[in-house]
């Protein structure tokens, strides 16, 4: 058995590295440890990724997306951890309980639960496997696409739009989640989101992982693919062809200490409360504030992440949302100078 250990800026410290590396040794494991400073692709395409090879990630959602685009088109059994200083959607158990995880491995004490992937095509270029979703954007802050969209050759509908999302179904839960798609639970699908439509009728969609999607009549140069969020690439023919990766990823869950992937997704759905009348307010207001109830505070620079949506735009679709009295500004507790927004209490 070999352990890759990857982690982020200051979720170790020197003490912290200095115990990981007792524990390895003290099992006498084939062990490799770095420290990510941005960059992963080096270290990810050097190593040998075998059966017996499991990726310990210490850190948040960041370093496991980023994980994923550097891994391409290969298999990894990844064990994701929480540091000291955060944790994400994914962790199953914390760094500082490494000796009792590294038992569970060698023991065989834990699950794979084999996690599919999509790969988008711009014309013979393949780009890199998404892990949670791919969305296509106008490149130009503020304008809308069109597109035509295809399902297994089969014509749906032409659209204007802000853009569209077609997600995994642990994507389901993020970006997709929080534009009106549907969570995808227990389900081997793919949904597909258009971002505010202009046709009222054009609805989310759900399709088998294995359908082929086709989004047609683009315009090259001007629209934009982003994968995982992370990855950007600007089209450069009229069509885009969205499947199924022949390589999936293996999130290991162990039996005893984490909380099951079923029992998180069940967790991000919306909490219920007041009716909110969304109707005469602007498209990027309604995201931002959809952004905000399926989330949580957060600050501009989280909602700028989180939405894809330029500085500006941002910026006011949250006046517009205070100004109605349904978001309010606060302060961020570990630093005043920065303001973080929420749904008002009561609105």
């Amino acid at each position: 058995m070999k352990i890759v250990l990857i982690f982020d800026q200051g979720e170790l410290g020197d003490r912290g590295l200095s115990t990981v590396e007792k524990i390895l040794s003290r099992f006498k494991l084939n062990y490799e440890i770095y420290k990510f400073d941005g960059e992963l692709e080096d270290i990810l395409a050097s190593l040998s990724l075998k059966e017996d090879t499991f990726l310990l990630l210490v850190g948040g959602d960041r370093l496991l997306l980023r994980t994923m685009l550097s891994i391409g088109d290969r298999y990894i059994s990844v064990v994701p951890l929480a540091g000291k200083k955060s944790s994400g959607f994914f962790t199953v158990r914390g760094i500082e309980e490494l000796h009792l995880i590294i038992m569970d491995l060698i023991r065989g004490k834990y699950r794979i639960r084999r996690l599919h992937r999509l790969v988008a095509w711009d014309g013979e270029r393949a780009l890199p496997p998404a892990f949670n979703d791919i969305v296509v954007l106008n490149s130009t802050p503020g304008k809308l696409i069109r597109y035509g969209l295809y399902i297994n050759g089969d014509y749906i509908w032409s659209d204007t739009s802000d853009g569209i999302i077609v997600s995994t179904p642990v994507g389901s839960t993020g970006y997709s989640l929080s534009a009106g798609g549907p969570i995808l639970k227990d389900l081997d699908a793919v949904s597909i989101v258009p971002i505010n439509s202009l046709i009222p009728s054009h609805k989310p969609i759900v399709t088998s992982m294995e359908s082929t999607i086709q989004l047609v009549d683009l315009s090259p140069k001007e629209y934009v693919v982003v994968v995982d969020g992370q990855y950007r690439h600007w089209i450069e023919t009229e069509k885009l062809r969205i499947s199924k990766s022949r390589y999936t990823i293996g999130m290991i869950e162990f039996y005893e200490g984490s909380t099951d992937l079923d029992t998180k997704l069940s967790m991000r759905i919306p909490r219920k409360g007041a009716k909110v009348d969304l109707k005469d307010l602007p498209p990027s207001a309604k995201f931002v504030f959809r952004i905000l109830e399926y989330e949580g505070g957060l600050t501009l620079r989280e909602l700028m992440s989180k939405t894809l949506l330029p500085p500006r735009t941002v910026r006011h679709a949250l006046k517009i949302l205070i100004e109605h009295g349904l978001v309010e500004r606060g302060v961020l507790d570990k630093d005043a100078r920065i303001s973080i927004y929420r749904i008002k209490r009561g609105g």
